[in-house]
């Protein structure tokens, strides 16, 4: 377990640095909506900078590798980024939370028991 936890956390600082050298990230920072990437003890965090938008115009989707954020105007898809990320998500607890016009989701370190390819995380208001 503890082997899998080092090359996890050695995998998402090469795929950091990779993602934060990419030109294309500046590009779709402009033309889609900002990101940024932290990581604490505990956890992987995903910042999106999403001004002048309401919390039921957000959906934040799981995948198996990556984290989508899809925003709807008029009930049909506006903008989306999707962050693929170096590791499996499956097994991950993720929360999202917002506060405009900050979305943060949250990817817990540690494992749970969550098996779906697929699914919607709930987003929560953060006062």
């Amino acid at each position: 377990m503890e082997n899998r936890k080092k090359t996890e956390q050695h995998e998402l600082r090469k795929w950091l640095d990779l993602l934060c050298g990419e030109s294309f990230t500046c590009e779709l920072d402009e033309k889609t909506f900002r990101i940024d990437v932290f990581e604490t003890d505990t956890h992987y965090i995903i910042e999106a900078e999403i001004p002048n938008c309401l919390k039921e115009q957000l959906t934040v989707l799981c995948e198996t590798n990556a984290i989508i954020i899809q925003i709807h105007k008029e009930k049909a898809l506006w903008k989306q980024r999707a962050v693929p990320l170096p590791f499996p998500l499956q097994h991950k607890q993720i929360c999202a939370y917002f506060s405009d016009p900050t979305l943060e989701i949250h990817i817990s370190k540690a494992e749970n028991a969550n098996n779906a390819n697929r699914y919607a995380i709930i987003i929560n208001e953060r006062n």
